[in-house]
């Protein structure tokens, strides 16, 4: 959790993106690093520190993937997109551990951990081609927005007239269209 709370600081700072490639590059390292300290590990201080530092590491990594995830999210559609890249996520860890065995049963363990490292870049290698601020750009029309103060309607406010704006009488369930003095 405190890897969580520092990826969302660190992040909101220099991007979600940006950090979160830092964050799977390093632990794409820690994962490798584990496979140097084979060394250590029966040492229980080592190992202690190691996992604990890993897990700073996983949850700044994690955070920030997920605020991406959120920043590619239509807000019209949020609920159902954002649970199916849930889900992806979910789906890709049941295909990590399908696959681990007959892995494990084709390379040693260090080697498994070498290559678990080089998968786990492949996350860092896709991310360059996330823009996270599309959404917002294309779908959403934000950003271009935010400099004029228009929320776009997002909330609801683009349904109530202006002075001098006319309601369509359908809206209302009328039959004459109503002008707002």
């Amino acid at each position: 959790m405190l890897g969580q709370v520092i990826g969302g600081i660190i992040g909101d700072r220099y991007g979600v993106r940006e950090v979160a490639m830092v964050g799977f590059t390093l632990l794409a390292l820690a994962n490798a690093g584990l496979a140097l300290l084979n060394g250590y590990w029966t040492d229980t201080t080592v190992m202690t520190f190691y996992l604990c530092v890993k897990a700073v590491i996983y949850g700044i990594a994690w955070i920030c993937v997920i605020s991406v995830s959120m920043r590619l999210t239509f807000s019209k559609a949020g609920g159902t997109q954002f649970t199916a890249y849930m889900s992806m996520f979910n789906l890709s860890a049941v295909f990590a551990y399908l696959f681990s065995g007959k892995m494990i049963a084709a390379f040693d363990y260090l080697t498994m951990l070498y290559i678990g490292a080089a998968l786990t870049m492949i996350s860092v290698i896709m991310l360059v081609f996330i823009d996270p601020d599309e959404t917002d750009r294309v779908l959403e029309g934000k950003l271009e927005q935010e400099d004029n103060g228009d929320n776009g309607g997002d909330f609801g406010e683009g349904l109530w007239p202006t002075d001098g704006e006319s309601i369509d009488a359908d809206i209302l369930g009328g039959n004459d269209n109503v002008t707002i003095a």
